[in-house]
């Protein structure tokens, strides 16, 4: 169970998630239907030749219908699934912390080893059961996250539209994406490393208990043989070399987009 001290914060958290996620839904739904870039296509489907203006006028309402229901379904089940995700990944790193915690003050005369262990075995089937049921399914949403994340880039630096509804909504888009992806990859990272950290605490039992050493021993090589790790957060494992080689890609990108900007500008000139 989470500590009751701790629940509060937690239910602040996962409110202001949902609230902010929404904000950006919202706000990207209203800026997309007036942008250059969604104008640019609906004129495009009436100058066609390929389509009489009768056919026009009813495609461009399917294309409406269509644009907002994706607009609707998609983002609810990116913020669905990634807060649900995300926040179980967040209660892992807080009951491998108690754990740890409670490993670290362990008397030598503890007899309540065994109930130690059992928590630490049910850490483990949380943690393999969010594997098995979601794995597949967020590492979708991050691959859809990421190229959602190119094109809205991409957008931004190589199209150019008048008005600035197009650039904000773009911008906007970013976050958002920029969001889905933070909210599966750090709380997996953080979960693997905090499950590492206890299966350190747990097999240090024996030397905490010398009075049951043998024992302790015999349970943890019978019940602890194999480490539990979630797969995207051990693909995408933050430390701080990572960081570091991020914002160097960052700042590489940043100099030859500026350096295309001014080729560009002196063949206009």
């Amino acid at each position: 169970m989470l500590p009751y001290s701790k629940r509060p914060k937690f239910k602040t958290a996962i409110l202001t998630y949902f609230v902010f996620v929404t904000v950006l839904d919202v706000s990207f739904t209203l800026l997309f239907f007036d942008s250059g870039g969604y104008v640019d296509i609906k004129e495009k489907i009436f100058n066609s030749p390929l389509i009489s203006p009768g056919q026009a006028e009813y495609v461009t309402i399917l294309l409406n219908i269509f644009s907002g229901i994706m607009m609707i379904i998609l983002p609810i089940v990116c913020t669905s699934s990634t807060a649900f995700y995300g926040f179980v990944c967040l209660y892992l790193v807080i009951f491998n912390r108690e754990l740890r915690t409670q490993i670290q003050n362990v008397k030598e005369n503890c007899d309540d080893y065994g109930s130690i262990i059992d928590n630490y075995l049910k850490i483990c089937n949380i943690m393999e059961s969010l594997e098995d049921c979601m794995c597949f399914s967020v590492f979708a949403l991050v691959l859809y996250s990421v190229i959602g994340l190119f094109w809205m880039c991409y957008a931004v630096i190589f199209i150019f539209m008048e008005g600035y509804q197009y650039y904000l909504c773009a911008f906007i888009g970013q976050v958002f994406y920029s969001v889905v992806i933070g909210m599966v990859i750090f709380p997996a990272s953080a979960a693997n490393n905090a499950s590492y950290a206890a299966k350190e605490a747990v097999r240090s039992l024996p030397g905490r208990i010398p009075k049951h050493y043998k024992k302790i021993k015999i349970i943890l090589r019978r019940e602890c043989k194999q480490r539990f790790a979630l797969t995207l957060g051990r693909a995408y494992k933050i430390d701080k070399s990572l960081l570091l080689s991020i914002l160097g890609v960052l700042m590489n990108y940043g100099i030859l987009v500026a350096t295309l900007g001014t080729v560009k500008g002196s063949d206009v000139k």
